[in-house]
């Protein structure tokens, strides 16, 4: 199961109505996450952490706006739709900050590449 079934599972969405936004979250959580834990790839044992933040931001996003974030452009033939992200994104940063703890054991030295 990838971490958009996850999510839905967990939401109880069982169509993509929802798809576009709910990939918007994942991709704001885990790179956030990448960004904190210094790594390229998202470790099997954060995937529930993922997906659990994802749904923490989907709930508040909803709450607060009574929708899943506010359309800022919309196409029609070819089926895209854009969404102003930024109280998911300050969502994410705070959920993110609650589960440090959890983060912490993936963490690695941060290394600078190159010279």
């Amino acid at each position: 199961m990838n971490l958009l079934d996850t999510v839905k599972t967990l939401l109880g969405i069982t169509d993509d109505l929802k798809d576009a936004i709910l990939t918007l979250y994942i991709d704001m959580t885990v790179q956030q996450i990448l960004n904190y834990t210094n790594r390229a790839e998202l470790p099997d044992g954060l995937i529930y952490v993922a997906a659990q933040t994802v749904v923490d931001i989907y709930g508040e996003a909803t709450n607060t706006t009574g929708t899943t974030g506010k359309a800022t452009s919309i196409s029609e033939a070819g089926r895209s739709v854009s969404f102003d992200t930024s109280l998911a994104q300050k969502a994410a940063e705070n959920k993110l900050e609650e589960r440090k703890t959890q983060l912490n054991s993936f963490r690695l030295p941060f290394r600078l590449t190159g010279r």
